[in-house]
């Protein structure tokens, strides 16, 4: 077994990790190049945080892992419940020690969470910020030549980087 853990840790995650790989599971920490490739070989993802302190509202890897089709267990955290609500593939749980249950449960199961993703790739925030563009081109607060600039500027940032939902299943 692998466990990839975070950078972040509270006191007693030395004393569990020590008792963790006495019993032979490995431990990934910190940055990882090619994360996708973990994603990929993963059973199900698990998101234990529960502290606002954390983690960001919306976790990027929550999203990597929806987009690799992976099921995902996680607290009820952040912006989770209000952009990506229940569904299947999807447990959002308000125990933390109904975790290693849920998460077996689902584990290597038949689930398709991608599309959950899909909406946070990078095509489609570009869609929408044209769309928002157009919008204020059409009420006079941006004219149309302004907002195509704009979209340009932002999609040439966007080709730069990875597209979530391409980046971890490619």
């Amino acid at each position: 077994m692998l466990v990839v853990a975070s950078g972040q840790r509270a006191p007693e995650s030395d004393a569990l990790k020590a008792e963790l790989e006495q019993q032979g599971i490995v431990f990934r920490c910190g940055y990882l190049e090619n994360v996708e490739e973990l994603y990929r070989l993963a059973d199900c993802y698990v998101f234990p945080t529960a502290s606002n302190d954390s983690a960001v509202a919306m976790p990027l890897s929550v999203l990597e892992a929806l987009a690799s089709d992976l099921p995902v267990v996680s607290m009820r955290f952040g912006a989770l419940a209000e952009r990506l609500g229940e569904a299947p593939g999807l447990e959002l749980v308000d125990d933390p020690q109904r975790i290693p249950e849920r998460a077996l449960a689902l584990a290597g199961g038949p689930v398709t969470t991608r599309a959950l993703a899909e909406p946070f790739s990078w095509n489609a925030i570009m869609e929408r910020l044209i769309e928002i563009f157009d919008q204020l081109a059409h009420q006079g607060r941006m004219s149309r030549a302004g907002s195509l600039e704009a979209v340009s500027a932002a999609s040439d940032t966007a080709t730069t980087q990875p597209n979530v939902a391409e980046q971890h299943t490619g």
